[in-house]
């Protein structure tokens, strides 16, 4: 038996113990998936290493965090797999159905004004493009890692950061806003913006009587005012990180509080009906 037909024989018999399963059909599809993967990873890993050597640029298929490195063997500095990072269980489960096939099948994740809450990005709901349709999709420029979003309308001055570098497509009533790095900081732009009196500006300057919206000529008019240095504008961002740090764990710690205290109510009320009280 050579090394392949072992491997695979290892695979099976994981597979084969699985509930539910009664033939090696249940889970052909998923084992095809595995080795087009990891044959992609070592494909695309030569045809780098020829690149490089060539003095050239190779341009992987996959975005860097659904290669097979990133989730499945990602190694530490001294070249061994890091089982610390290595996704496995439950996380590993909800990664592969929830981001890695979506991402295989579908394409280009297209985030929408749905997507941006107010100083986050959410991930659902998770929606794509096709990979052929991105550059015509995105017309107005390549967002970046650190960019700041915009919704324009439903709901209105929503704001939050691109917190990735995979390739992301945007929808219409989303705005990608690049500061200019020389003078103002992107985390400092996304404060500013949620900030009272800038919402409030923004609002001013909207329309729609059911839905309220502004026009991106219009959003230009609103005025801002920022420290002239970007070390105070960094000091601002870090004070305002703590405080969102801060006010997350407290807020974890009351969501906590109210569930144990749901449960007490609850078990008292059945100790009391059962007469145990």
């Amino acid at each position: 038996m050579t090394v392949f037909e072992q491997a695979f024989k290892n695979v099976d018999d994981v597979l084969w113990k699985d509930a539910g399963c009664t033939s090696e059909l249940d889970y052909t599809e998923q084992s095809s998936w595995l080795l087009f993967l990891k044959y992609l990873d070592a494909l695309e890993a030569d045809k780098a290493t020829e690149a490089k050597l060539d003095g050239k640029k190779y341009d992987f298929i996959l975005d860097k965090q659904y290669r097979w490195p990133s989730w499945a063997a990602p190694k530490g500095k001294d070249g061994k797999i890091d089982h610390n990072v290595a996704l496995t269980g439950d996380d590993l489960t909800a990664f592969v159905n929830g981001k890695l096939l979506p991402y295989l099948v579908s394409g280009v994740r297209l985030i929408t004004a749905k997507n941006v809450k107010m100083g986050y990005l959410q991930e659902s709901p998770m929606e794509f493009i096709a990979l052929d349709d991105y550059n015509g999709w995105m017309t107005r420029g390549i967002p970046r890692k650190g960019d700041v979003l915009f919704t324009t309308e439903a709901p209105l001055a929503n704001v939050a950061q691109l917190d990735t570098d995979e390739k992301v497509a945007f929808a219409q009533r989303v705005i990608i806003m690049q500061a200019n790095a020389a003078k103002l900081d992107s985390a400092f732009l996304k404060y500013l913006l949620l900030s009272r009196p800038v919402q409030q500006r923004i609002r001013t300057q909207g329309t729609g009587a059911t839905v309220q919206g502004i026009k991106a000529s219009l959003l230009k008019l609103i005025a801002i005012s920022f420290p002239k240095t970007l070390d105070e504008q960094r000091r601002i961002v870090a004070e305002l990180d703590e405080l969102t740090e801060e006010t997350e764990r407290l807020e974890g710690i009351y969501q906590q509080k109210l569930t144990a205290l749901a449960a007490l109510q609850k078990s008292l009320l059945h100790q009391a009906f059962t007469g145990q009280l």
